[in-house]
């Protein structure tokens, strides 16, 4: 699934194999996530703070995620394991968002290029 590859200066690259993985996740999380629990999410990206390969043919995947309406972060965490050839998913599990601290909705944090908050990862 995910060759190595550098990290550009400054740590803001990407390689392309991971690109792909995190806009097949902006797609597919909100789709899984209406399916499962009735939920009507939309996300405008992932923020990864780190892809590790985590066993043989699996990929953990973990940063902030960032909602398209109100364009404010919460945590993700994305394990993901592929088949034999690399070209189907065996199963994936993902981990999306934290509760409020009023135990009501969904914790987020306002999104900045200069920092992102380290809480709930």
């Amino acid at each position: 699934m995910l060759e190595p590859c550098a990290v550009g200066e400054g740590g803001d690259a990407l390689c392309h194999e991971l690109q792909e993985v995190l806009s097949f996740l902006e797609h597919f999380v909100p789709w899984a996530l209406r399916e499962a629990q009735e939920c009507d999410l939309g996300l405008d990206g992932f923020q990864p703070l780190f892809a590790i390969k985590s066993a043989d043919r699996e990929l953990t995947v973990a940063g902030w995620a960032i909602f398209i309406e109100s364009q404010r972060l919460t945590p993700f965490r994305v394990r993901v394991r592929h088949d034999e050839s690399g070209d189907a998913i065996e199963w994936m599990e993902c981990r999306l968002a934290v509760r409020a601290s009023d135990g009501q909705g969904i914790a987020s944090w306002p999104w900045t290029a200069e920092s992102s908050p380290d809480r709930g990862l």
